[in-house]
Formats: C-alpha cells, sequence, structure tokens
C-alpha cells in the first residue's frame, strides 16, 4: 500500500529563531524528503547601476509594407 504524501515550499528566516523554527514545522508533521539533502534558496539584492546590461544598441525599423492583419481568416494589408 503506497502512502501519500503532502508537498509544500517553505521560506524560512535564517534567524536566530531558525532551530526553533524547524522544531515546529517537524511538530505540525513536516520532513524533508528522505535520501535528498535540504536546499536553501537565496533573495540576493544590488544597486542597479552594477547591473552588468547586454544586448545591441541600435534602432528598431518597422517596414509597414510588410504587416498585414489577419481577419475572418483572410490576410489584408495593414493601415
Amino acid at each position: 500500500m503506497s502512502e501519500e504524501f503532502e508537498f509544500d515550499t517553505k521560506t524560512i528566516p535564517l534567524d536566530e529563531k531558525l532551530h526553533d523554527t524547524l522544531e515546529e514545522l517537524q511538530r505540525e508533521g513536516w520532513q524533508v524528503v528522505p535520501g535528498t539533502v535540504p536546499v536553501v534558496v537565496y533573495s540576493l539584492t544590488r544597486p542597479k547601476s552594477s547591473a552588468k546590461t547586454f544586448g545591441a544598441h541600435g534602432t528598431l525599423g518597422i517596414d509597414d509594407t510588410k504587416v498585414f492583419i489577419l481577419r475572418d481568416g483572410e490576410l489584408i494589408p495593414g493601415a
């Protein structure tokens, strides 16, 4: 007979209350998935000025002669 499990992702602050929080979750029946290593997800920030920018610089042009509208299954030229 297969046992059913409930799955959830918990957000747990890494502070002085971590041990108490983990004990409370265990009392509620939560456990680490057997055979797996627990993971940590970090919430990171940085000033916008230090963010790297990627991509090309230039202008975008649209050729209106190649723009069509699909209406009732028929292609009609754009306005």
